[in-house]
């Protein structure tokens, strides 16, 4: 199944992966998914719709496995990925997993510096991406998000619990500087 870009699915995205990850993560990521989605362990209760979907992702893990597993065909996926990179018109700097993205509870999106000074910023509309490329807001670089792993469900919490109330207790040189800055 080939994309509008001539390559096949993404495999990496479809295991929850990176590729660096090394086989064992790979492999982990891999049984972790095709139990869930092996179509023996399904419950009966949901729809046909859903059992397809299911099916579907099974196969989809099996042929990513099949082909990051094996050193050859992972190297020639890789050489695809890689000058599909350089095809696109903006380059890409890094990639990163959004666990290494900082929540910003006031504009509940994601963050990461941009090596020029300014941010990439994601916001919670394109969380439903499997990966995602975002532009810095100061200067023409990009990254891409790998697989999303945190939960935007449990950031969301963490914003709305209100943190203990800190007592300020400023030293003298602050209340003197106070003091000189309202007095002129």
């Amino acid at each position: 199944m080939a994309d509008s870009s001539g390559l096949q699915k993404n495999w990496y995205s479809i295991l929850g992966a990176c590729p660096k990850d090394g086989i064992q993560e790979l492999k982990q990521k891999y049984q972790k998914l095709i139990l869930m989605f092996h179509p023996d362990k399904q419950r009966l209760d949901i729809s046909e719709g859903e059992a397809e979907q299911h099916i579907q992702r099974f196969i989809d893990v099996d042929q990513a496995w099949k082909i990051l597993s094996n050193e050859e065909s992972r190297k020639e996926y890789d050489l695809q990925l890689r000058a599909l990179e350089l095809k696109q018109s903006w380059p890409v700097d890094t990639r990163i997993t959004l666990n290494e993205m900082n929540w910003d509870c006031d504009t509940k999106c994601y963050t990461y510096s941009c090596r020029c000074g300014g941010e990439f910023i994601l916001e919670k509309d394109d969380l439903q991406e499997m990966e995602t490329i975002v532009c810095c807001d100061s200067c023409s670089l990009s990254i891409e998000i790998w697989p999303l792993e945190r939960n935007y469900q449990a950031m969301q919490s963490q914003c709305d619990e209100k943190p203990p109330a800190k007592s300020v207790n400023p030293t003298k040189e602050e209340v003197h500087l106070l003091h000189v800055i309202t007095v002129r």
